[in-house]
């Protein structure tokens, strides 16, 4: 079965209320500009085009970071597993202990999609048969555990510190 994560963001609305107050900042200035006869911008009006669309503009840059955070957490060797003595054998051969990735075959993490539903809404969907199990952890057939792997935790985590990193990128 497969696992989605959902980001929603209406910050595009306060796009349209910022652009709009700039906007009409832009016309006053120019208006003083032409008033007082002034012909050289100072400086400002680089500045103010920084903040137009800054919220949309910072969404998608999230939305790039989450998805390279996601893969980065299944590639990461952090995730607890008791197998016989500690050691499996995985399907691509390879042998792992304790601590080790969730990648096994790469089928997990080639099954991301990412999708703009609508502007400011944005979906993670690993479609591979075995996601929700790997994540959400299940009880095999025979009765044995598979314990929860949730790799989209830590980047839900870390996502409002990695937003306000992006927004002071993008608001200098």
């Amino acid at each position: 079965m497969s696992y989605t994560v959902r980001f929603e963001s209406n910050a595009f609305r306060a796009d349209g209320t910022i652009n709009k107050v700039l906007g009409a900042l832009d016309q006053l200035k120019k208006q003083f500009k032409r008033q007082v006869q002034i012909t050289e911008d100072e400086g400002t009006g680089p500045k103010i085009k920084t903040l137009f669309e800054v919220n949309q503009r910072v969404f998608d840059k999230a939305m790039d970071w989450a998805s390279e955070d996601f893969d980065r957490q299944i590639e990461a060797v952090q995730w607890a597993w008791k197998g016989e003595e500690g050691v499996t054998k995985r399907r691509n051969g390879r042998q792992v202990t304790e601590l080790r990735d969730i990648v096994d075959t790469g089928q997990l993490l080639q099954s991301k999609t990412k999708r703009e539903i609508k502007k400011g809404v944005t979906e993670f969907e690993w479609t591979a048969s075995h996601a929700q199990a790997v994540h959400d952890g299940q009880v095999t057939k025979n009765g044995s555990i598979n314990p929860p792997r949730p790799w989209t935790e830590p980047t839900l985590q870390n996502a409002e510190d990695a937003v306000a990193n992006i927004f002071q990128r993008e608001t200098k």
